[in-house]
């Protein structure tokens, strides 16, 4: 995601140019650790680097899913809404990351307000959401950066709001960490 605005160099994730990876390779294996991370991504890269990372959003708004994208998130529709941010830490892009999810999921009422506050403060601090799946390796292969991605779910409550949720997070990695 290039934001010139504000200085960052990162790359777009580009999703028609990603593949999920079936097992970790030697190309994941410097960052095997952070692919099998089970707590917040922005809370380990804060104790990684000393400072908690800034989140620089990017893209808002309606897109189109890959088909690796549309298969775990398990829809035919191929339009959907992504959110794409950079996490930063001294002012250099450590993390590049894509939130998918139907164009009328629930969840999109909270994620629209997030702005500049980490994803993090949804799927970790509101128990109703947990992992769908564990996380799978990634790589895109027009820059050969490596990722990672989950599938989240919201288990809330009948007529609570975001049951039902399904949405898709893209994590990668702009350097070694």
């Amino acid at each position: 995601m290039s934001n010139a605005s504000s200085g960052l160099r990162s790359n777009a994730i580009d999703p028609f140019s990603v593949r999920p990876l079936p097992v970790t390779t030697a190309l994941t294996a410097p960052y095997d650790k952070w692919i099998r991370l089970t707590d917040s991504m922005t809370h380990a890269l804060g104790e990684a680097f000393g400072e908690l990372p800034r989140v620089s959003p990017g893209h808002e708004g309606p897109s189109r899913l890959a088909p690796w994208e549309q298969r775990l998130l398990g829809l035919k529709d191929s339009r959907c809404y992504a959110r794409e941010v950079v996490l930063t830490v001294a002012g250099r892009p450590v993390l590049s990351a894509r939130t998918v999810s139907r164009l009328d999921d629930p969840a999109l009422e909270v994620i629209r307000r997030l702005g500049s506050r980490p994803l993090a403060q949804l799927l970790f601090e509101d128990p109703a959401w947990v992992r769908g799946t564990a996380p799978v390796p990634l790589i895109e292969l027009a820059t050969r950066r490596i990722g990672r991605v989950c599938l989240w779910q919201s288990l809330g409550r009948q007529g609570q709001a975001g049951r039902g949720s399904r949405i898709l997070v893209s994590e990668f990695f702009e350097r070694r960490i």
